[in-house]
């Protein structure tokens, strides 16, 4: 988020909309201070422990990536570009 220049304040608030369910009832479940709730690394550290999402599991699901039949190579090549992006995120 550094790249839009966001401030570090709005960033987890920012982040929020965009959470699917089961992050959201995580978040929810934990309860936060208000600074912690605001520090978007801390956020992002807590969800990623809680989800299991590590870079094991983003080479899995990148390694058995398949074409589905009606995706074009672009969207294909976009998903898998994600999912190597999504790798190098996570790594500390």
């Amino acid at each position: 988020m550094n790249r839009l220049q966001v401030p570090a304040e709005l960033q987890a608030m920012l982040l929020r909309p965009f959470l699917n369910k089961r992050a959201t009832m995580l978040l929810t479940r934990l309860e936060l201070d208000a600074e912690t709730a605001e520090d978007y690394g801390k956020v992002k550290e807590y969800l990623l422990r809680e989800m299991k999402l590590t870079p094991r599991v983003y080479l899995e699901k990148f390694q058995s990536l398949t074409e589905v039949e009606n995706d074009t190579y672009v969207l294909f090549g976009h998903a898998s570009r994600q999912y190597s992006i999504s790798i190098w995120k996570v790594v500390p």
